[in-house]
């Protein structure tokens, strides 16, 4: 189980990703600034760091590290580019979501 939540605060957005772990949801908050609605830095930093939890990057997983910078334009495009959340909004994407979309979205040379 994973999920995305995505609340619009004073300061920005925030990202809070959860995560269960050995029975127990374990919430992480990636260091920001993280913004969506629109094609900016921002909006593509947040795409990022959800692609870089969905797949698990880190330096000790080179090939999750790759998959999620190969990804992480993909769920700008999907989910983020056009999401608009007022101040005191917040949006969730779950990792559901996110399998259903990668299973569906293969691009043919991945066929």
């Amino acid at each position: 189980m994973k999920n995305y939540l995505l609340e619009h605060a004073r300061d920005g957005i925030r990202l809070t990703a959860e995560a269960l772990v050995k029975g127990q949801v374990v919430r992480t908050l990636p260091p920001g600034p993280f913004d969506c609605g629109n094609a900016s830095k921002e909006t593509l930093a947040l795409a990022q760091a959800i692609a870089d939890h969905y797949f698990g990057a880190s330096p000790a997983d080179l090939g999750a590290t790759a998959e999620a910078n190969r990804q992480a334009p993909r769920i700008l495009e999907a989910f983020l580019i056009h999401a608009r959340i007022p101040l005191g909004g917040r949006l969730e994407i779950s990792g559901d979501v996110l399998t259903r979309f990668f299973s569906l979205a293969q691009s043919p040379a991945e066929e």
